[in-house]
């Protein structure tokens, strides 16, 4: 199966502590976003926004993907 190229430059991904996302982030010059041990109040707004993310993409809600699509960039 051939692969289409993207251009992850740039990326932030936001993963737990586990090694195998760190390696491959690391090996593809990916930035990792991670919370201290321990924490978990970090992982809420993350994992808000991925639910957002599921429900715009996998059931289609065209009213979560226009809220996605106004989330202002604080970077």
């Amino acid at each position: 199966m051939k692969r289409d190229c993207i251009n992850i430059n740039g990326v932030i991904l936001h993963s737990d502590r586990g090694v195998q996302y760190q390696n491959i982030a690391n090996k593809n010059n990916i930035v990792i976003s991670m919370g201290r041990t321990g924490v978990c109040y970090v992982n809420v707004v993350i994992e808000s926004l991925h639910s957002l993310l599921k429900k715009g993409t996998i059931y289609n809600n065209k009213t979560i993907i226009n809220s996605i699509s106004r989330i202002p960039n604080t970077s």
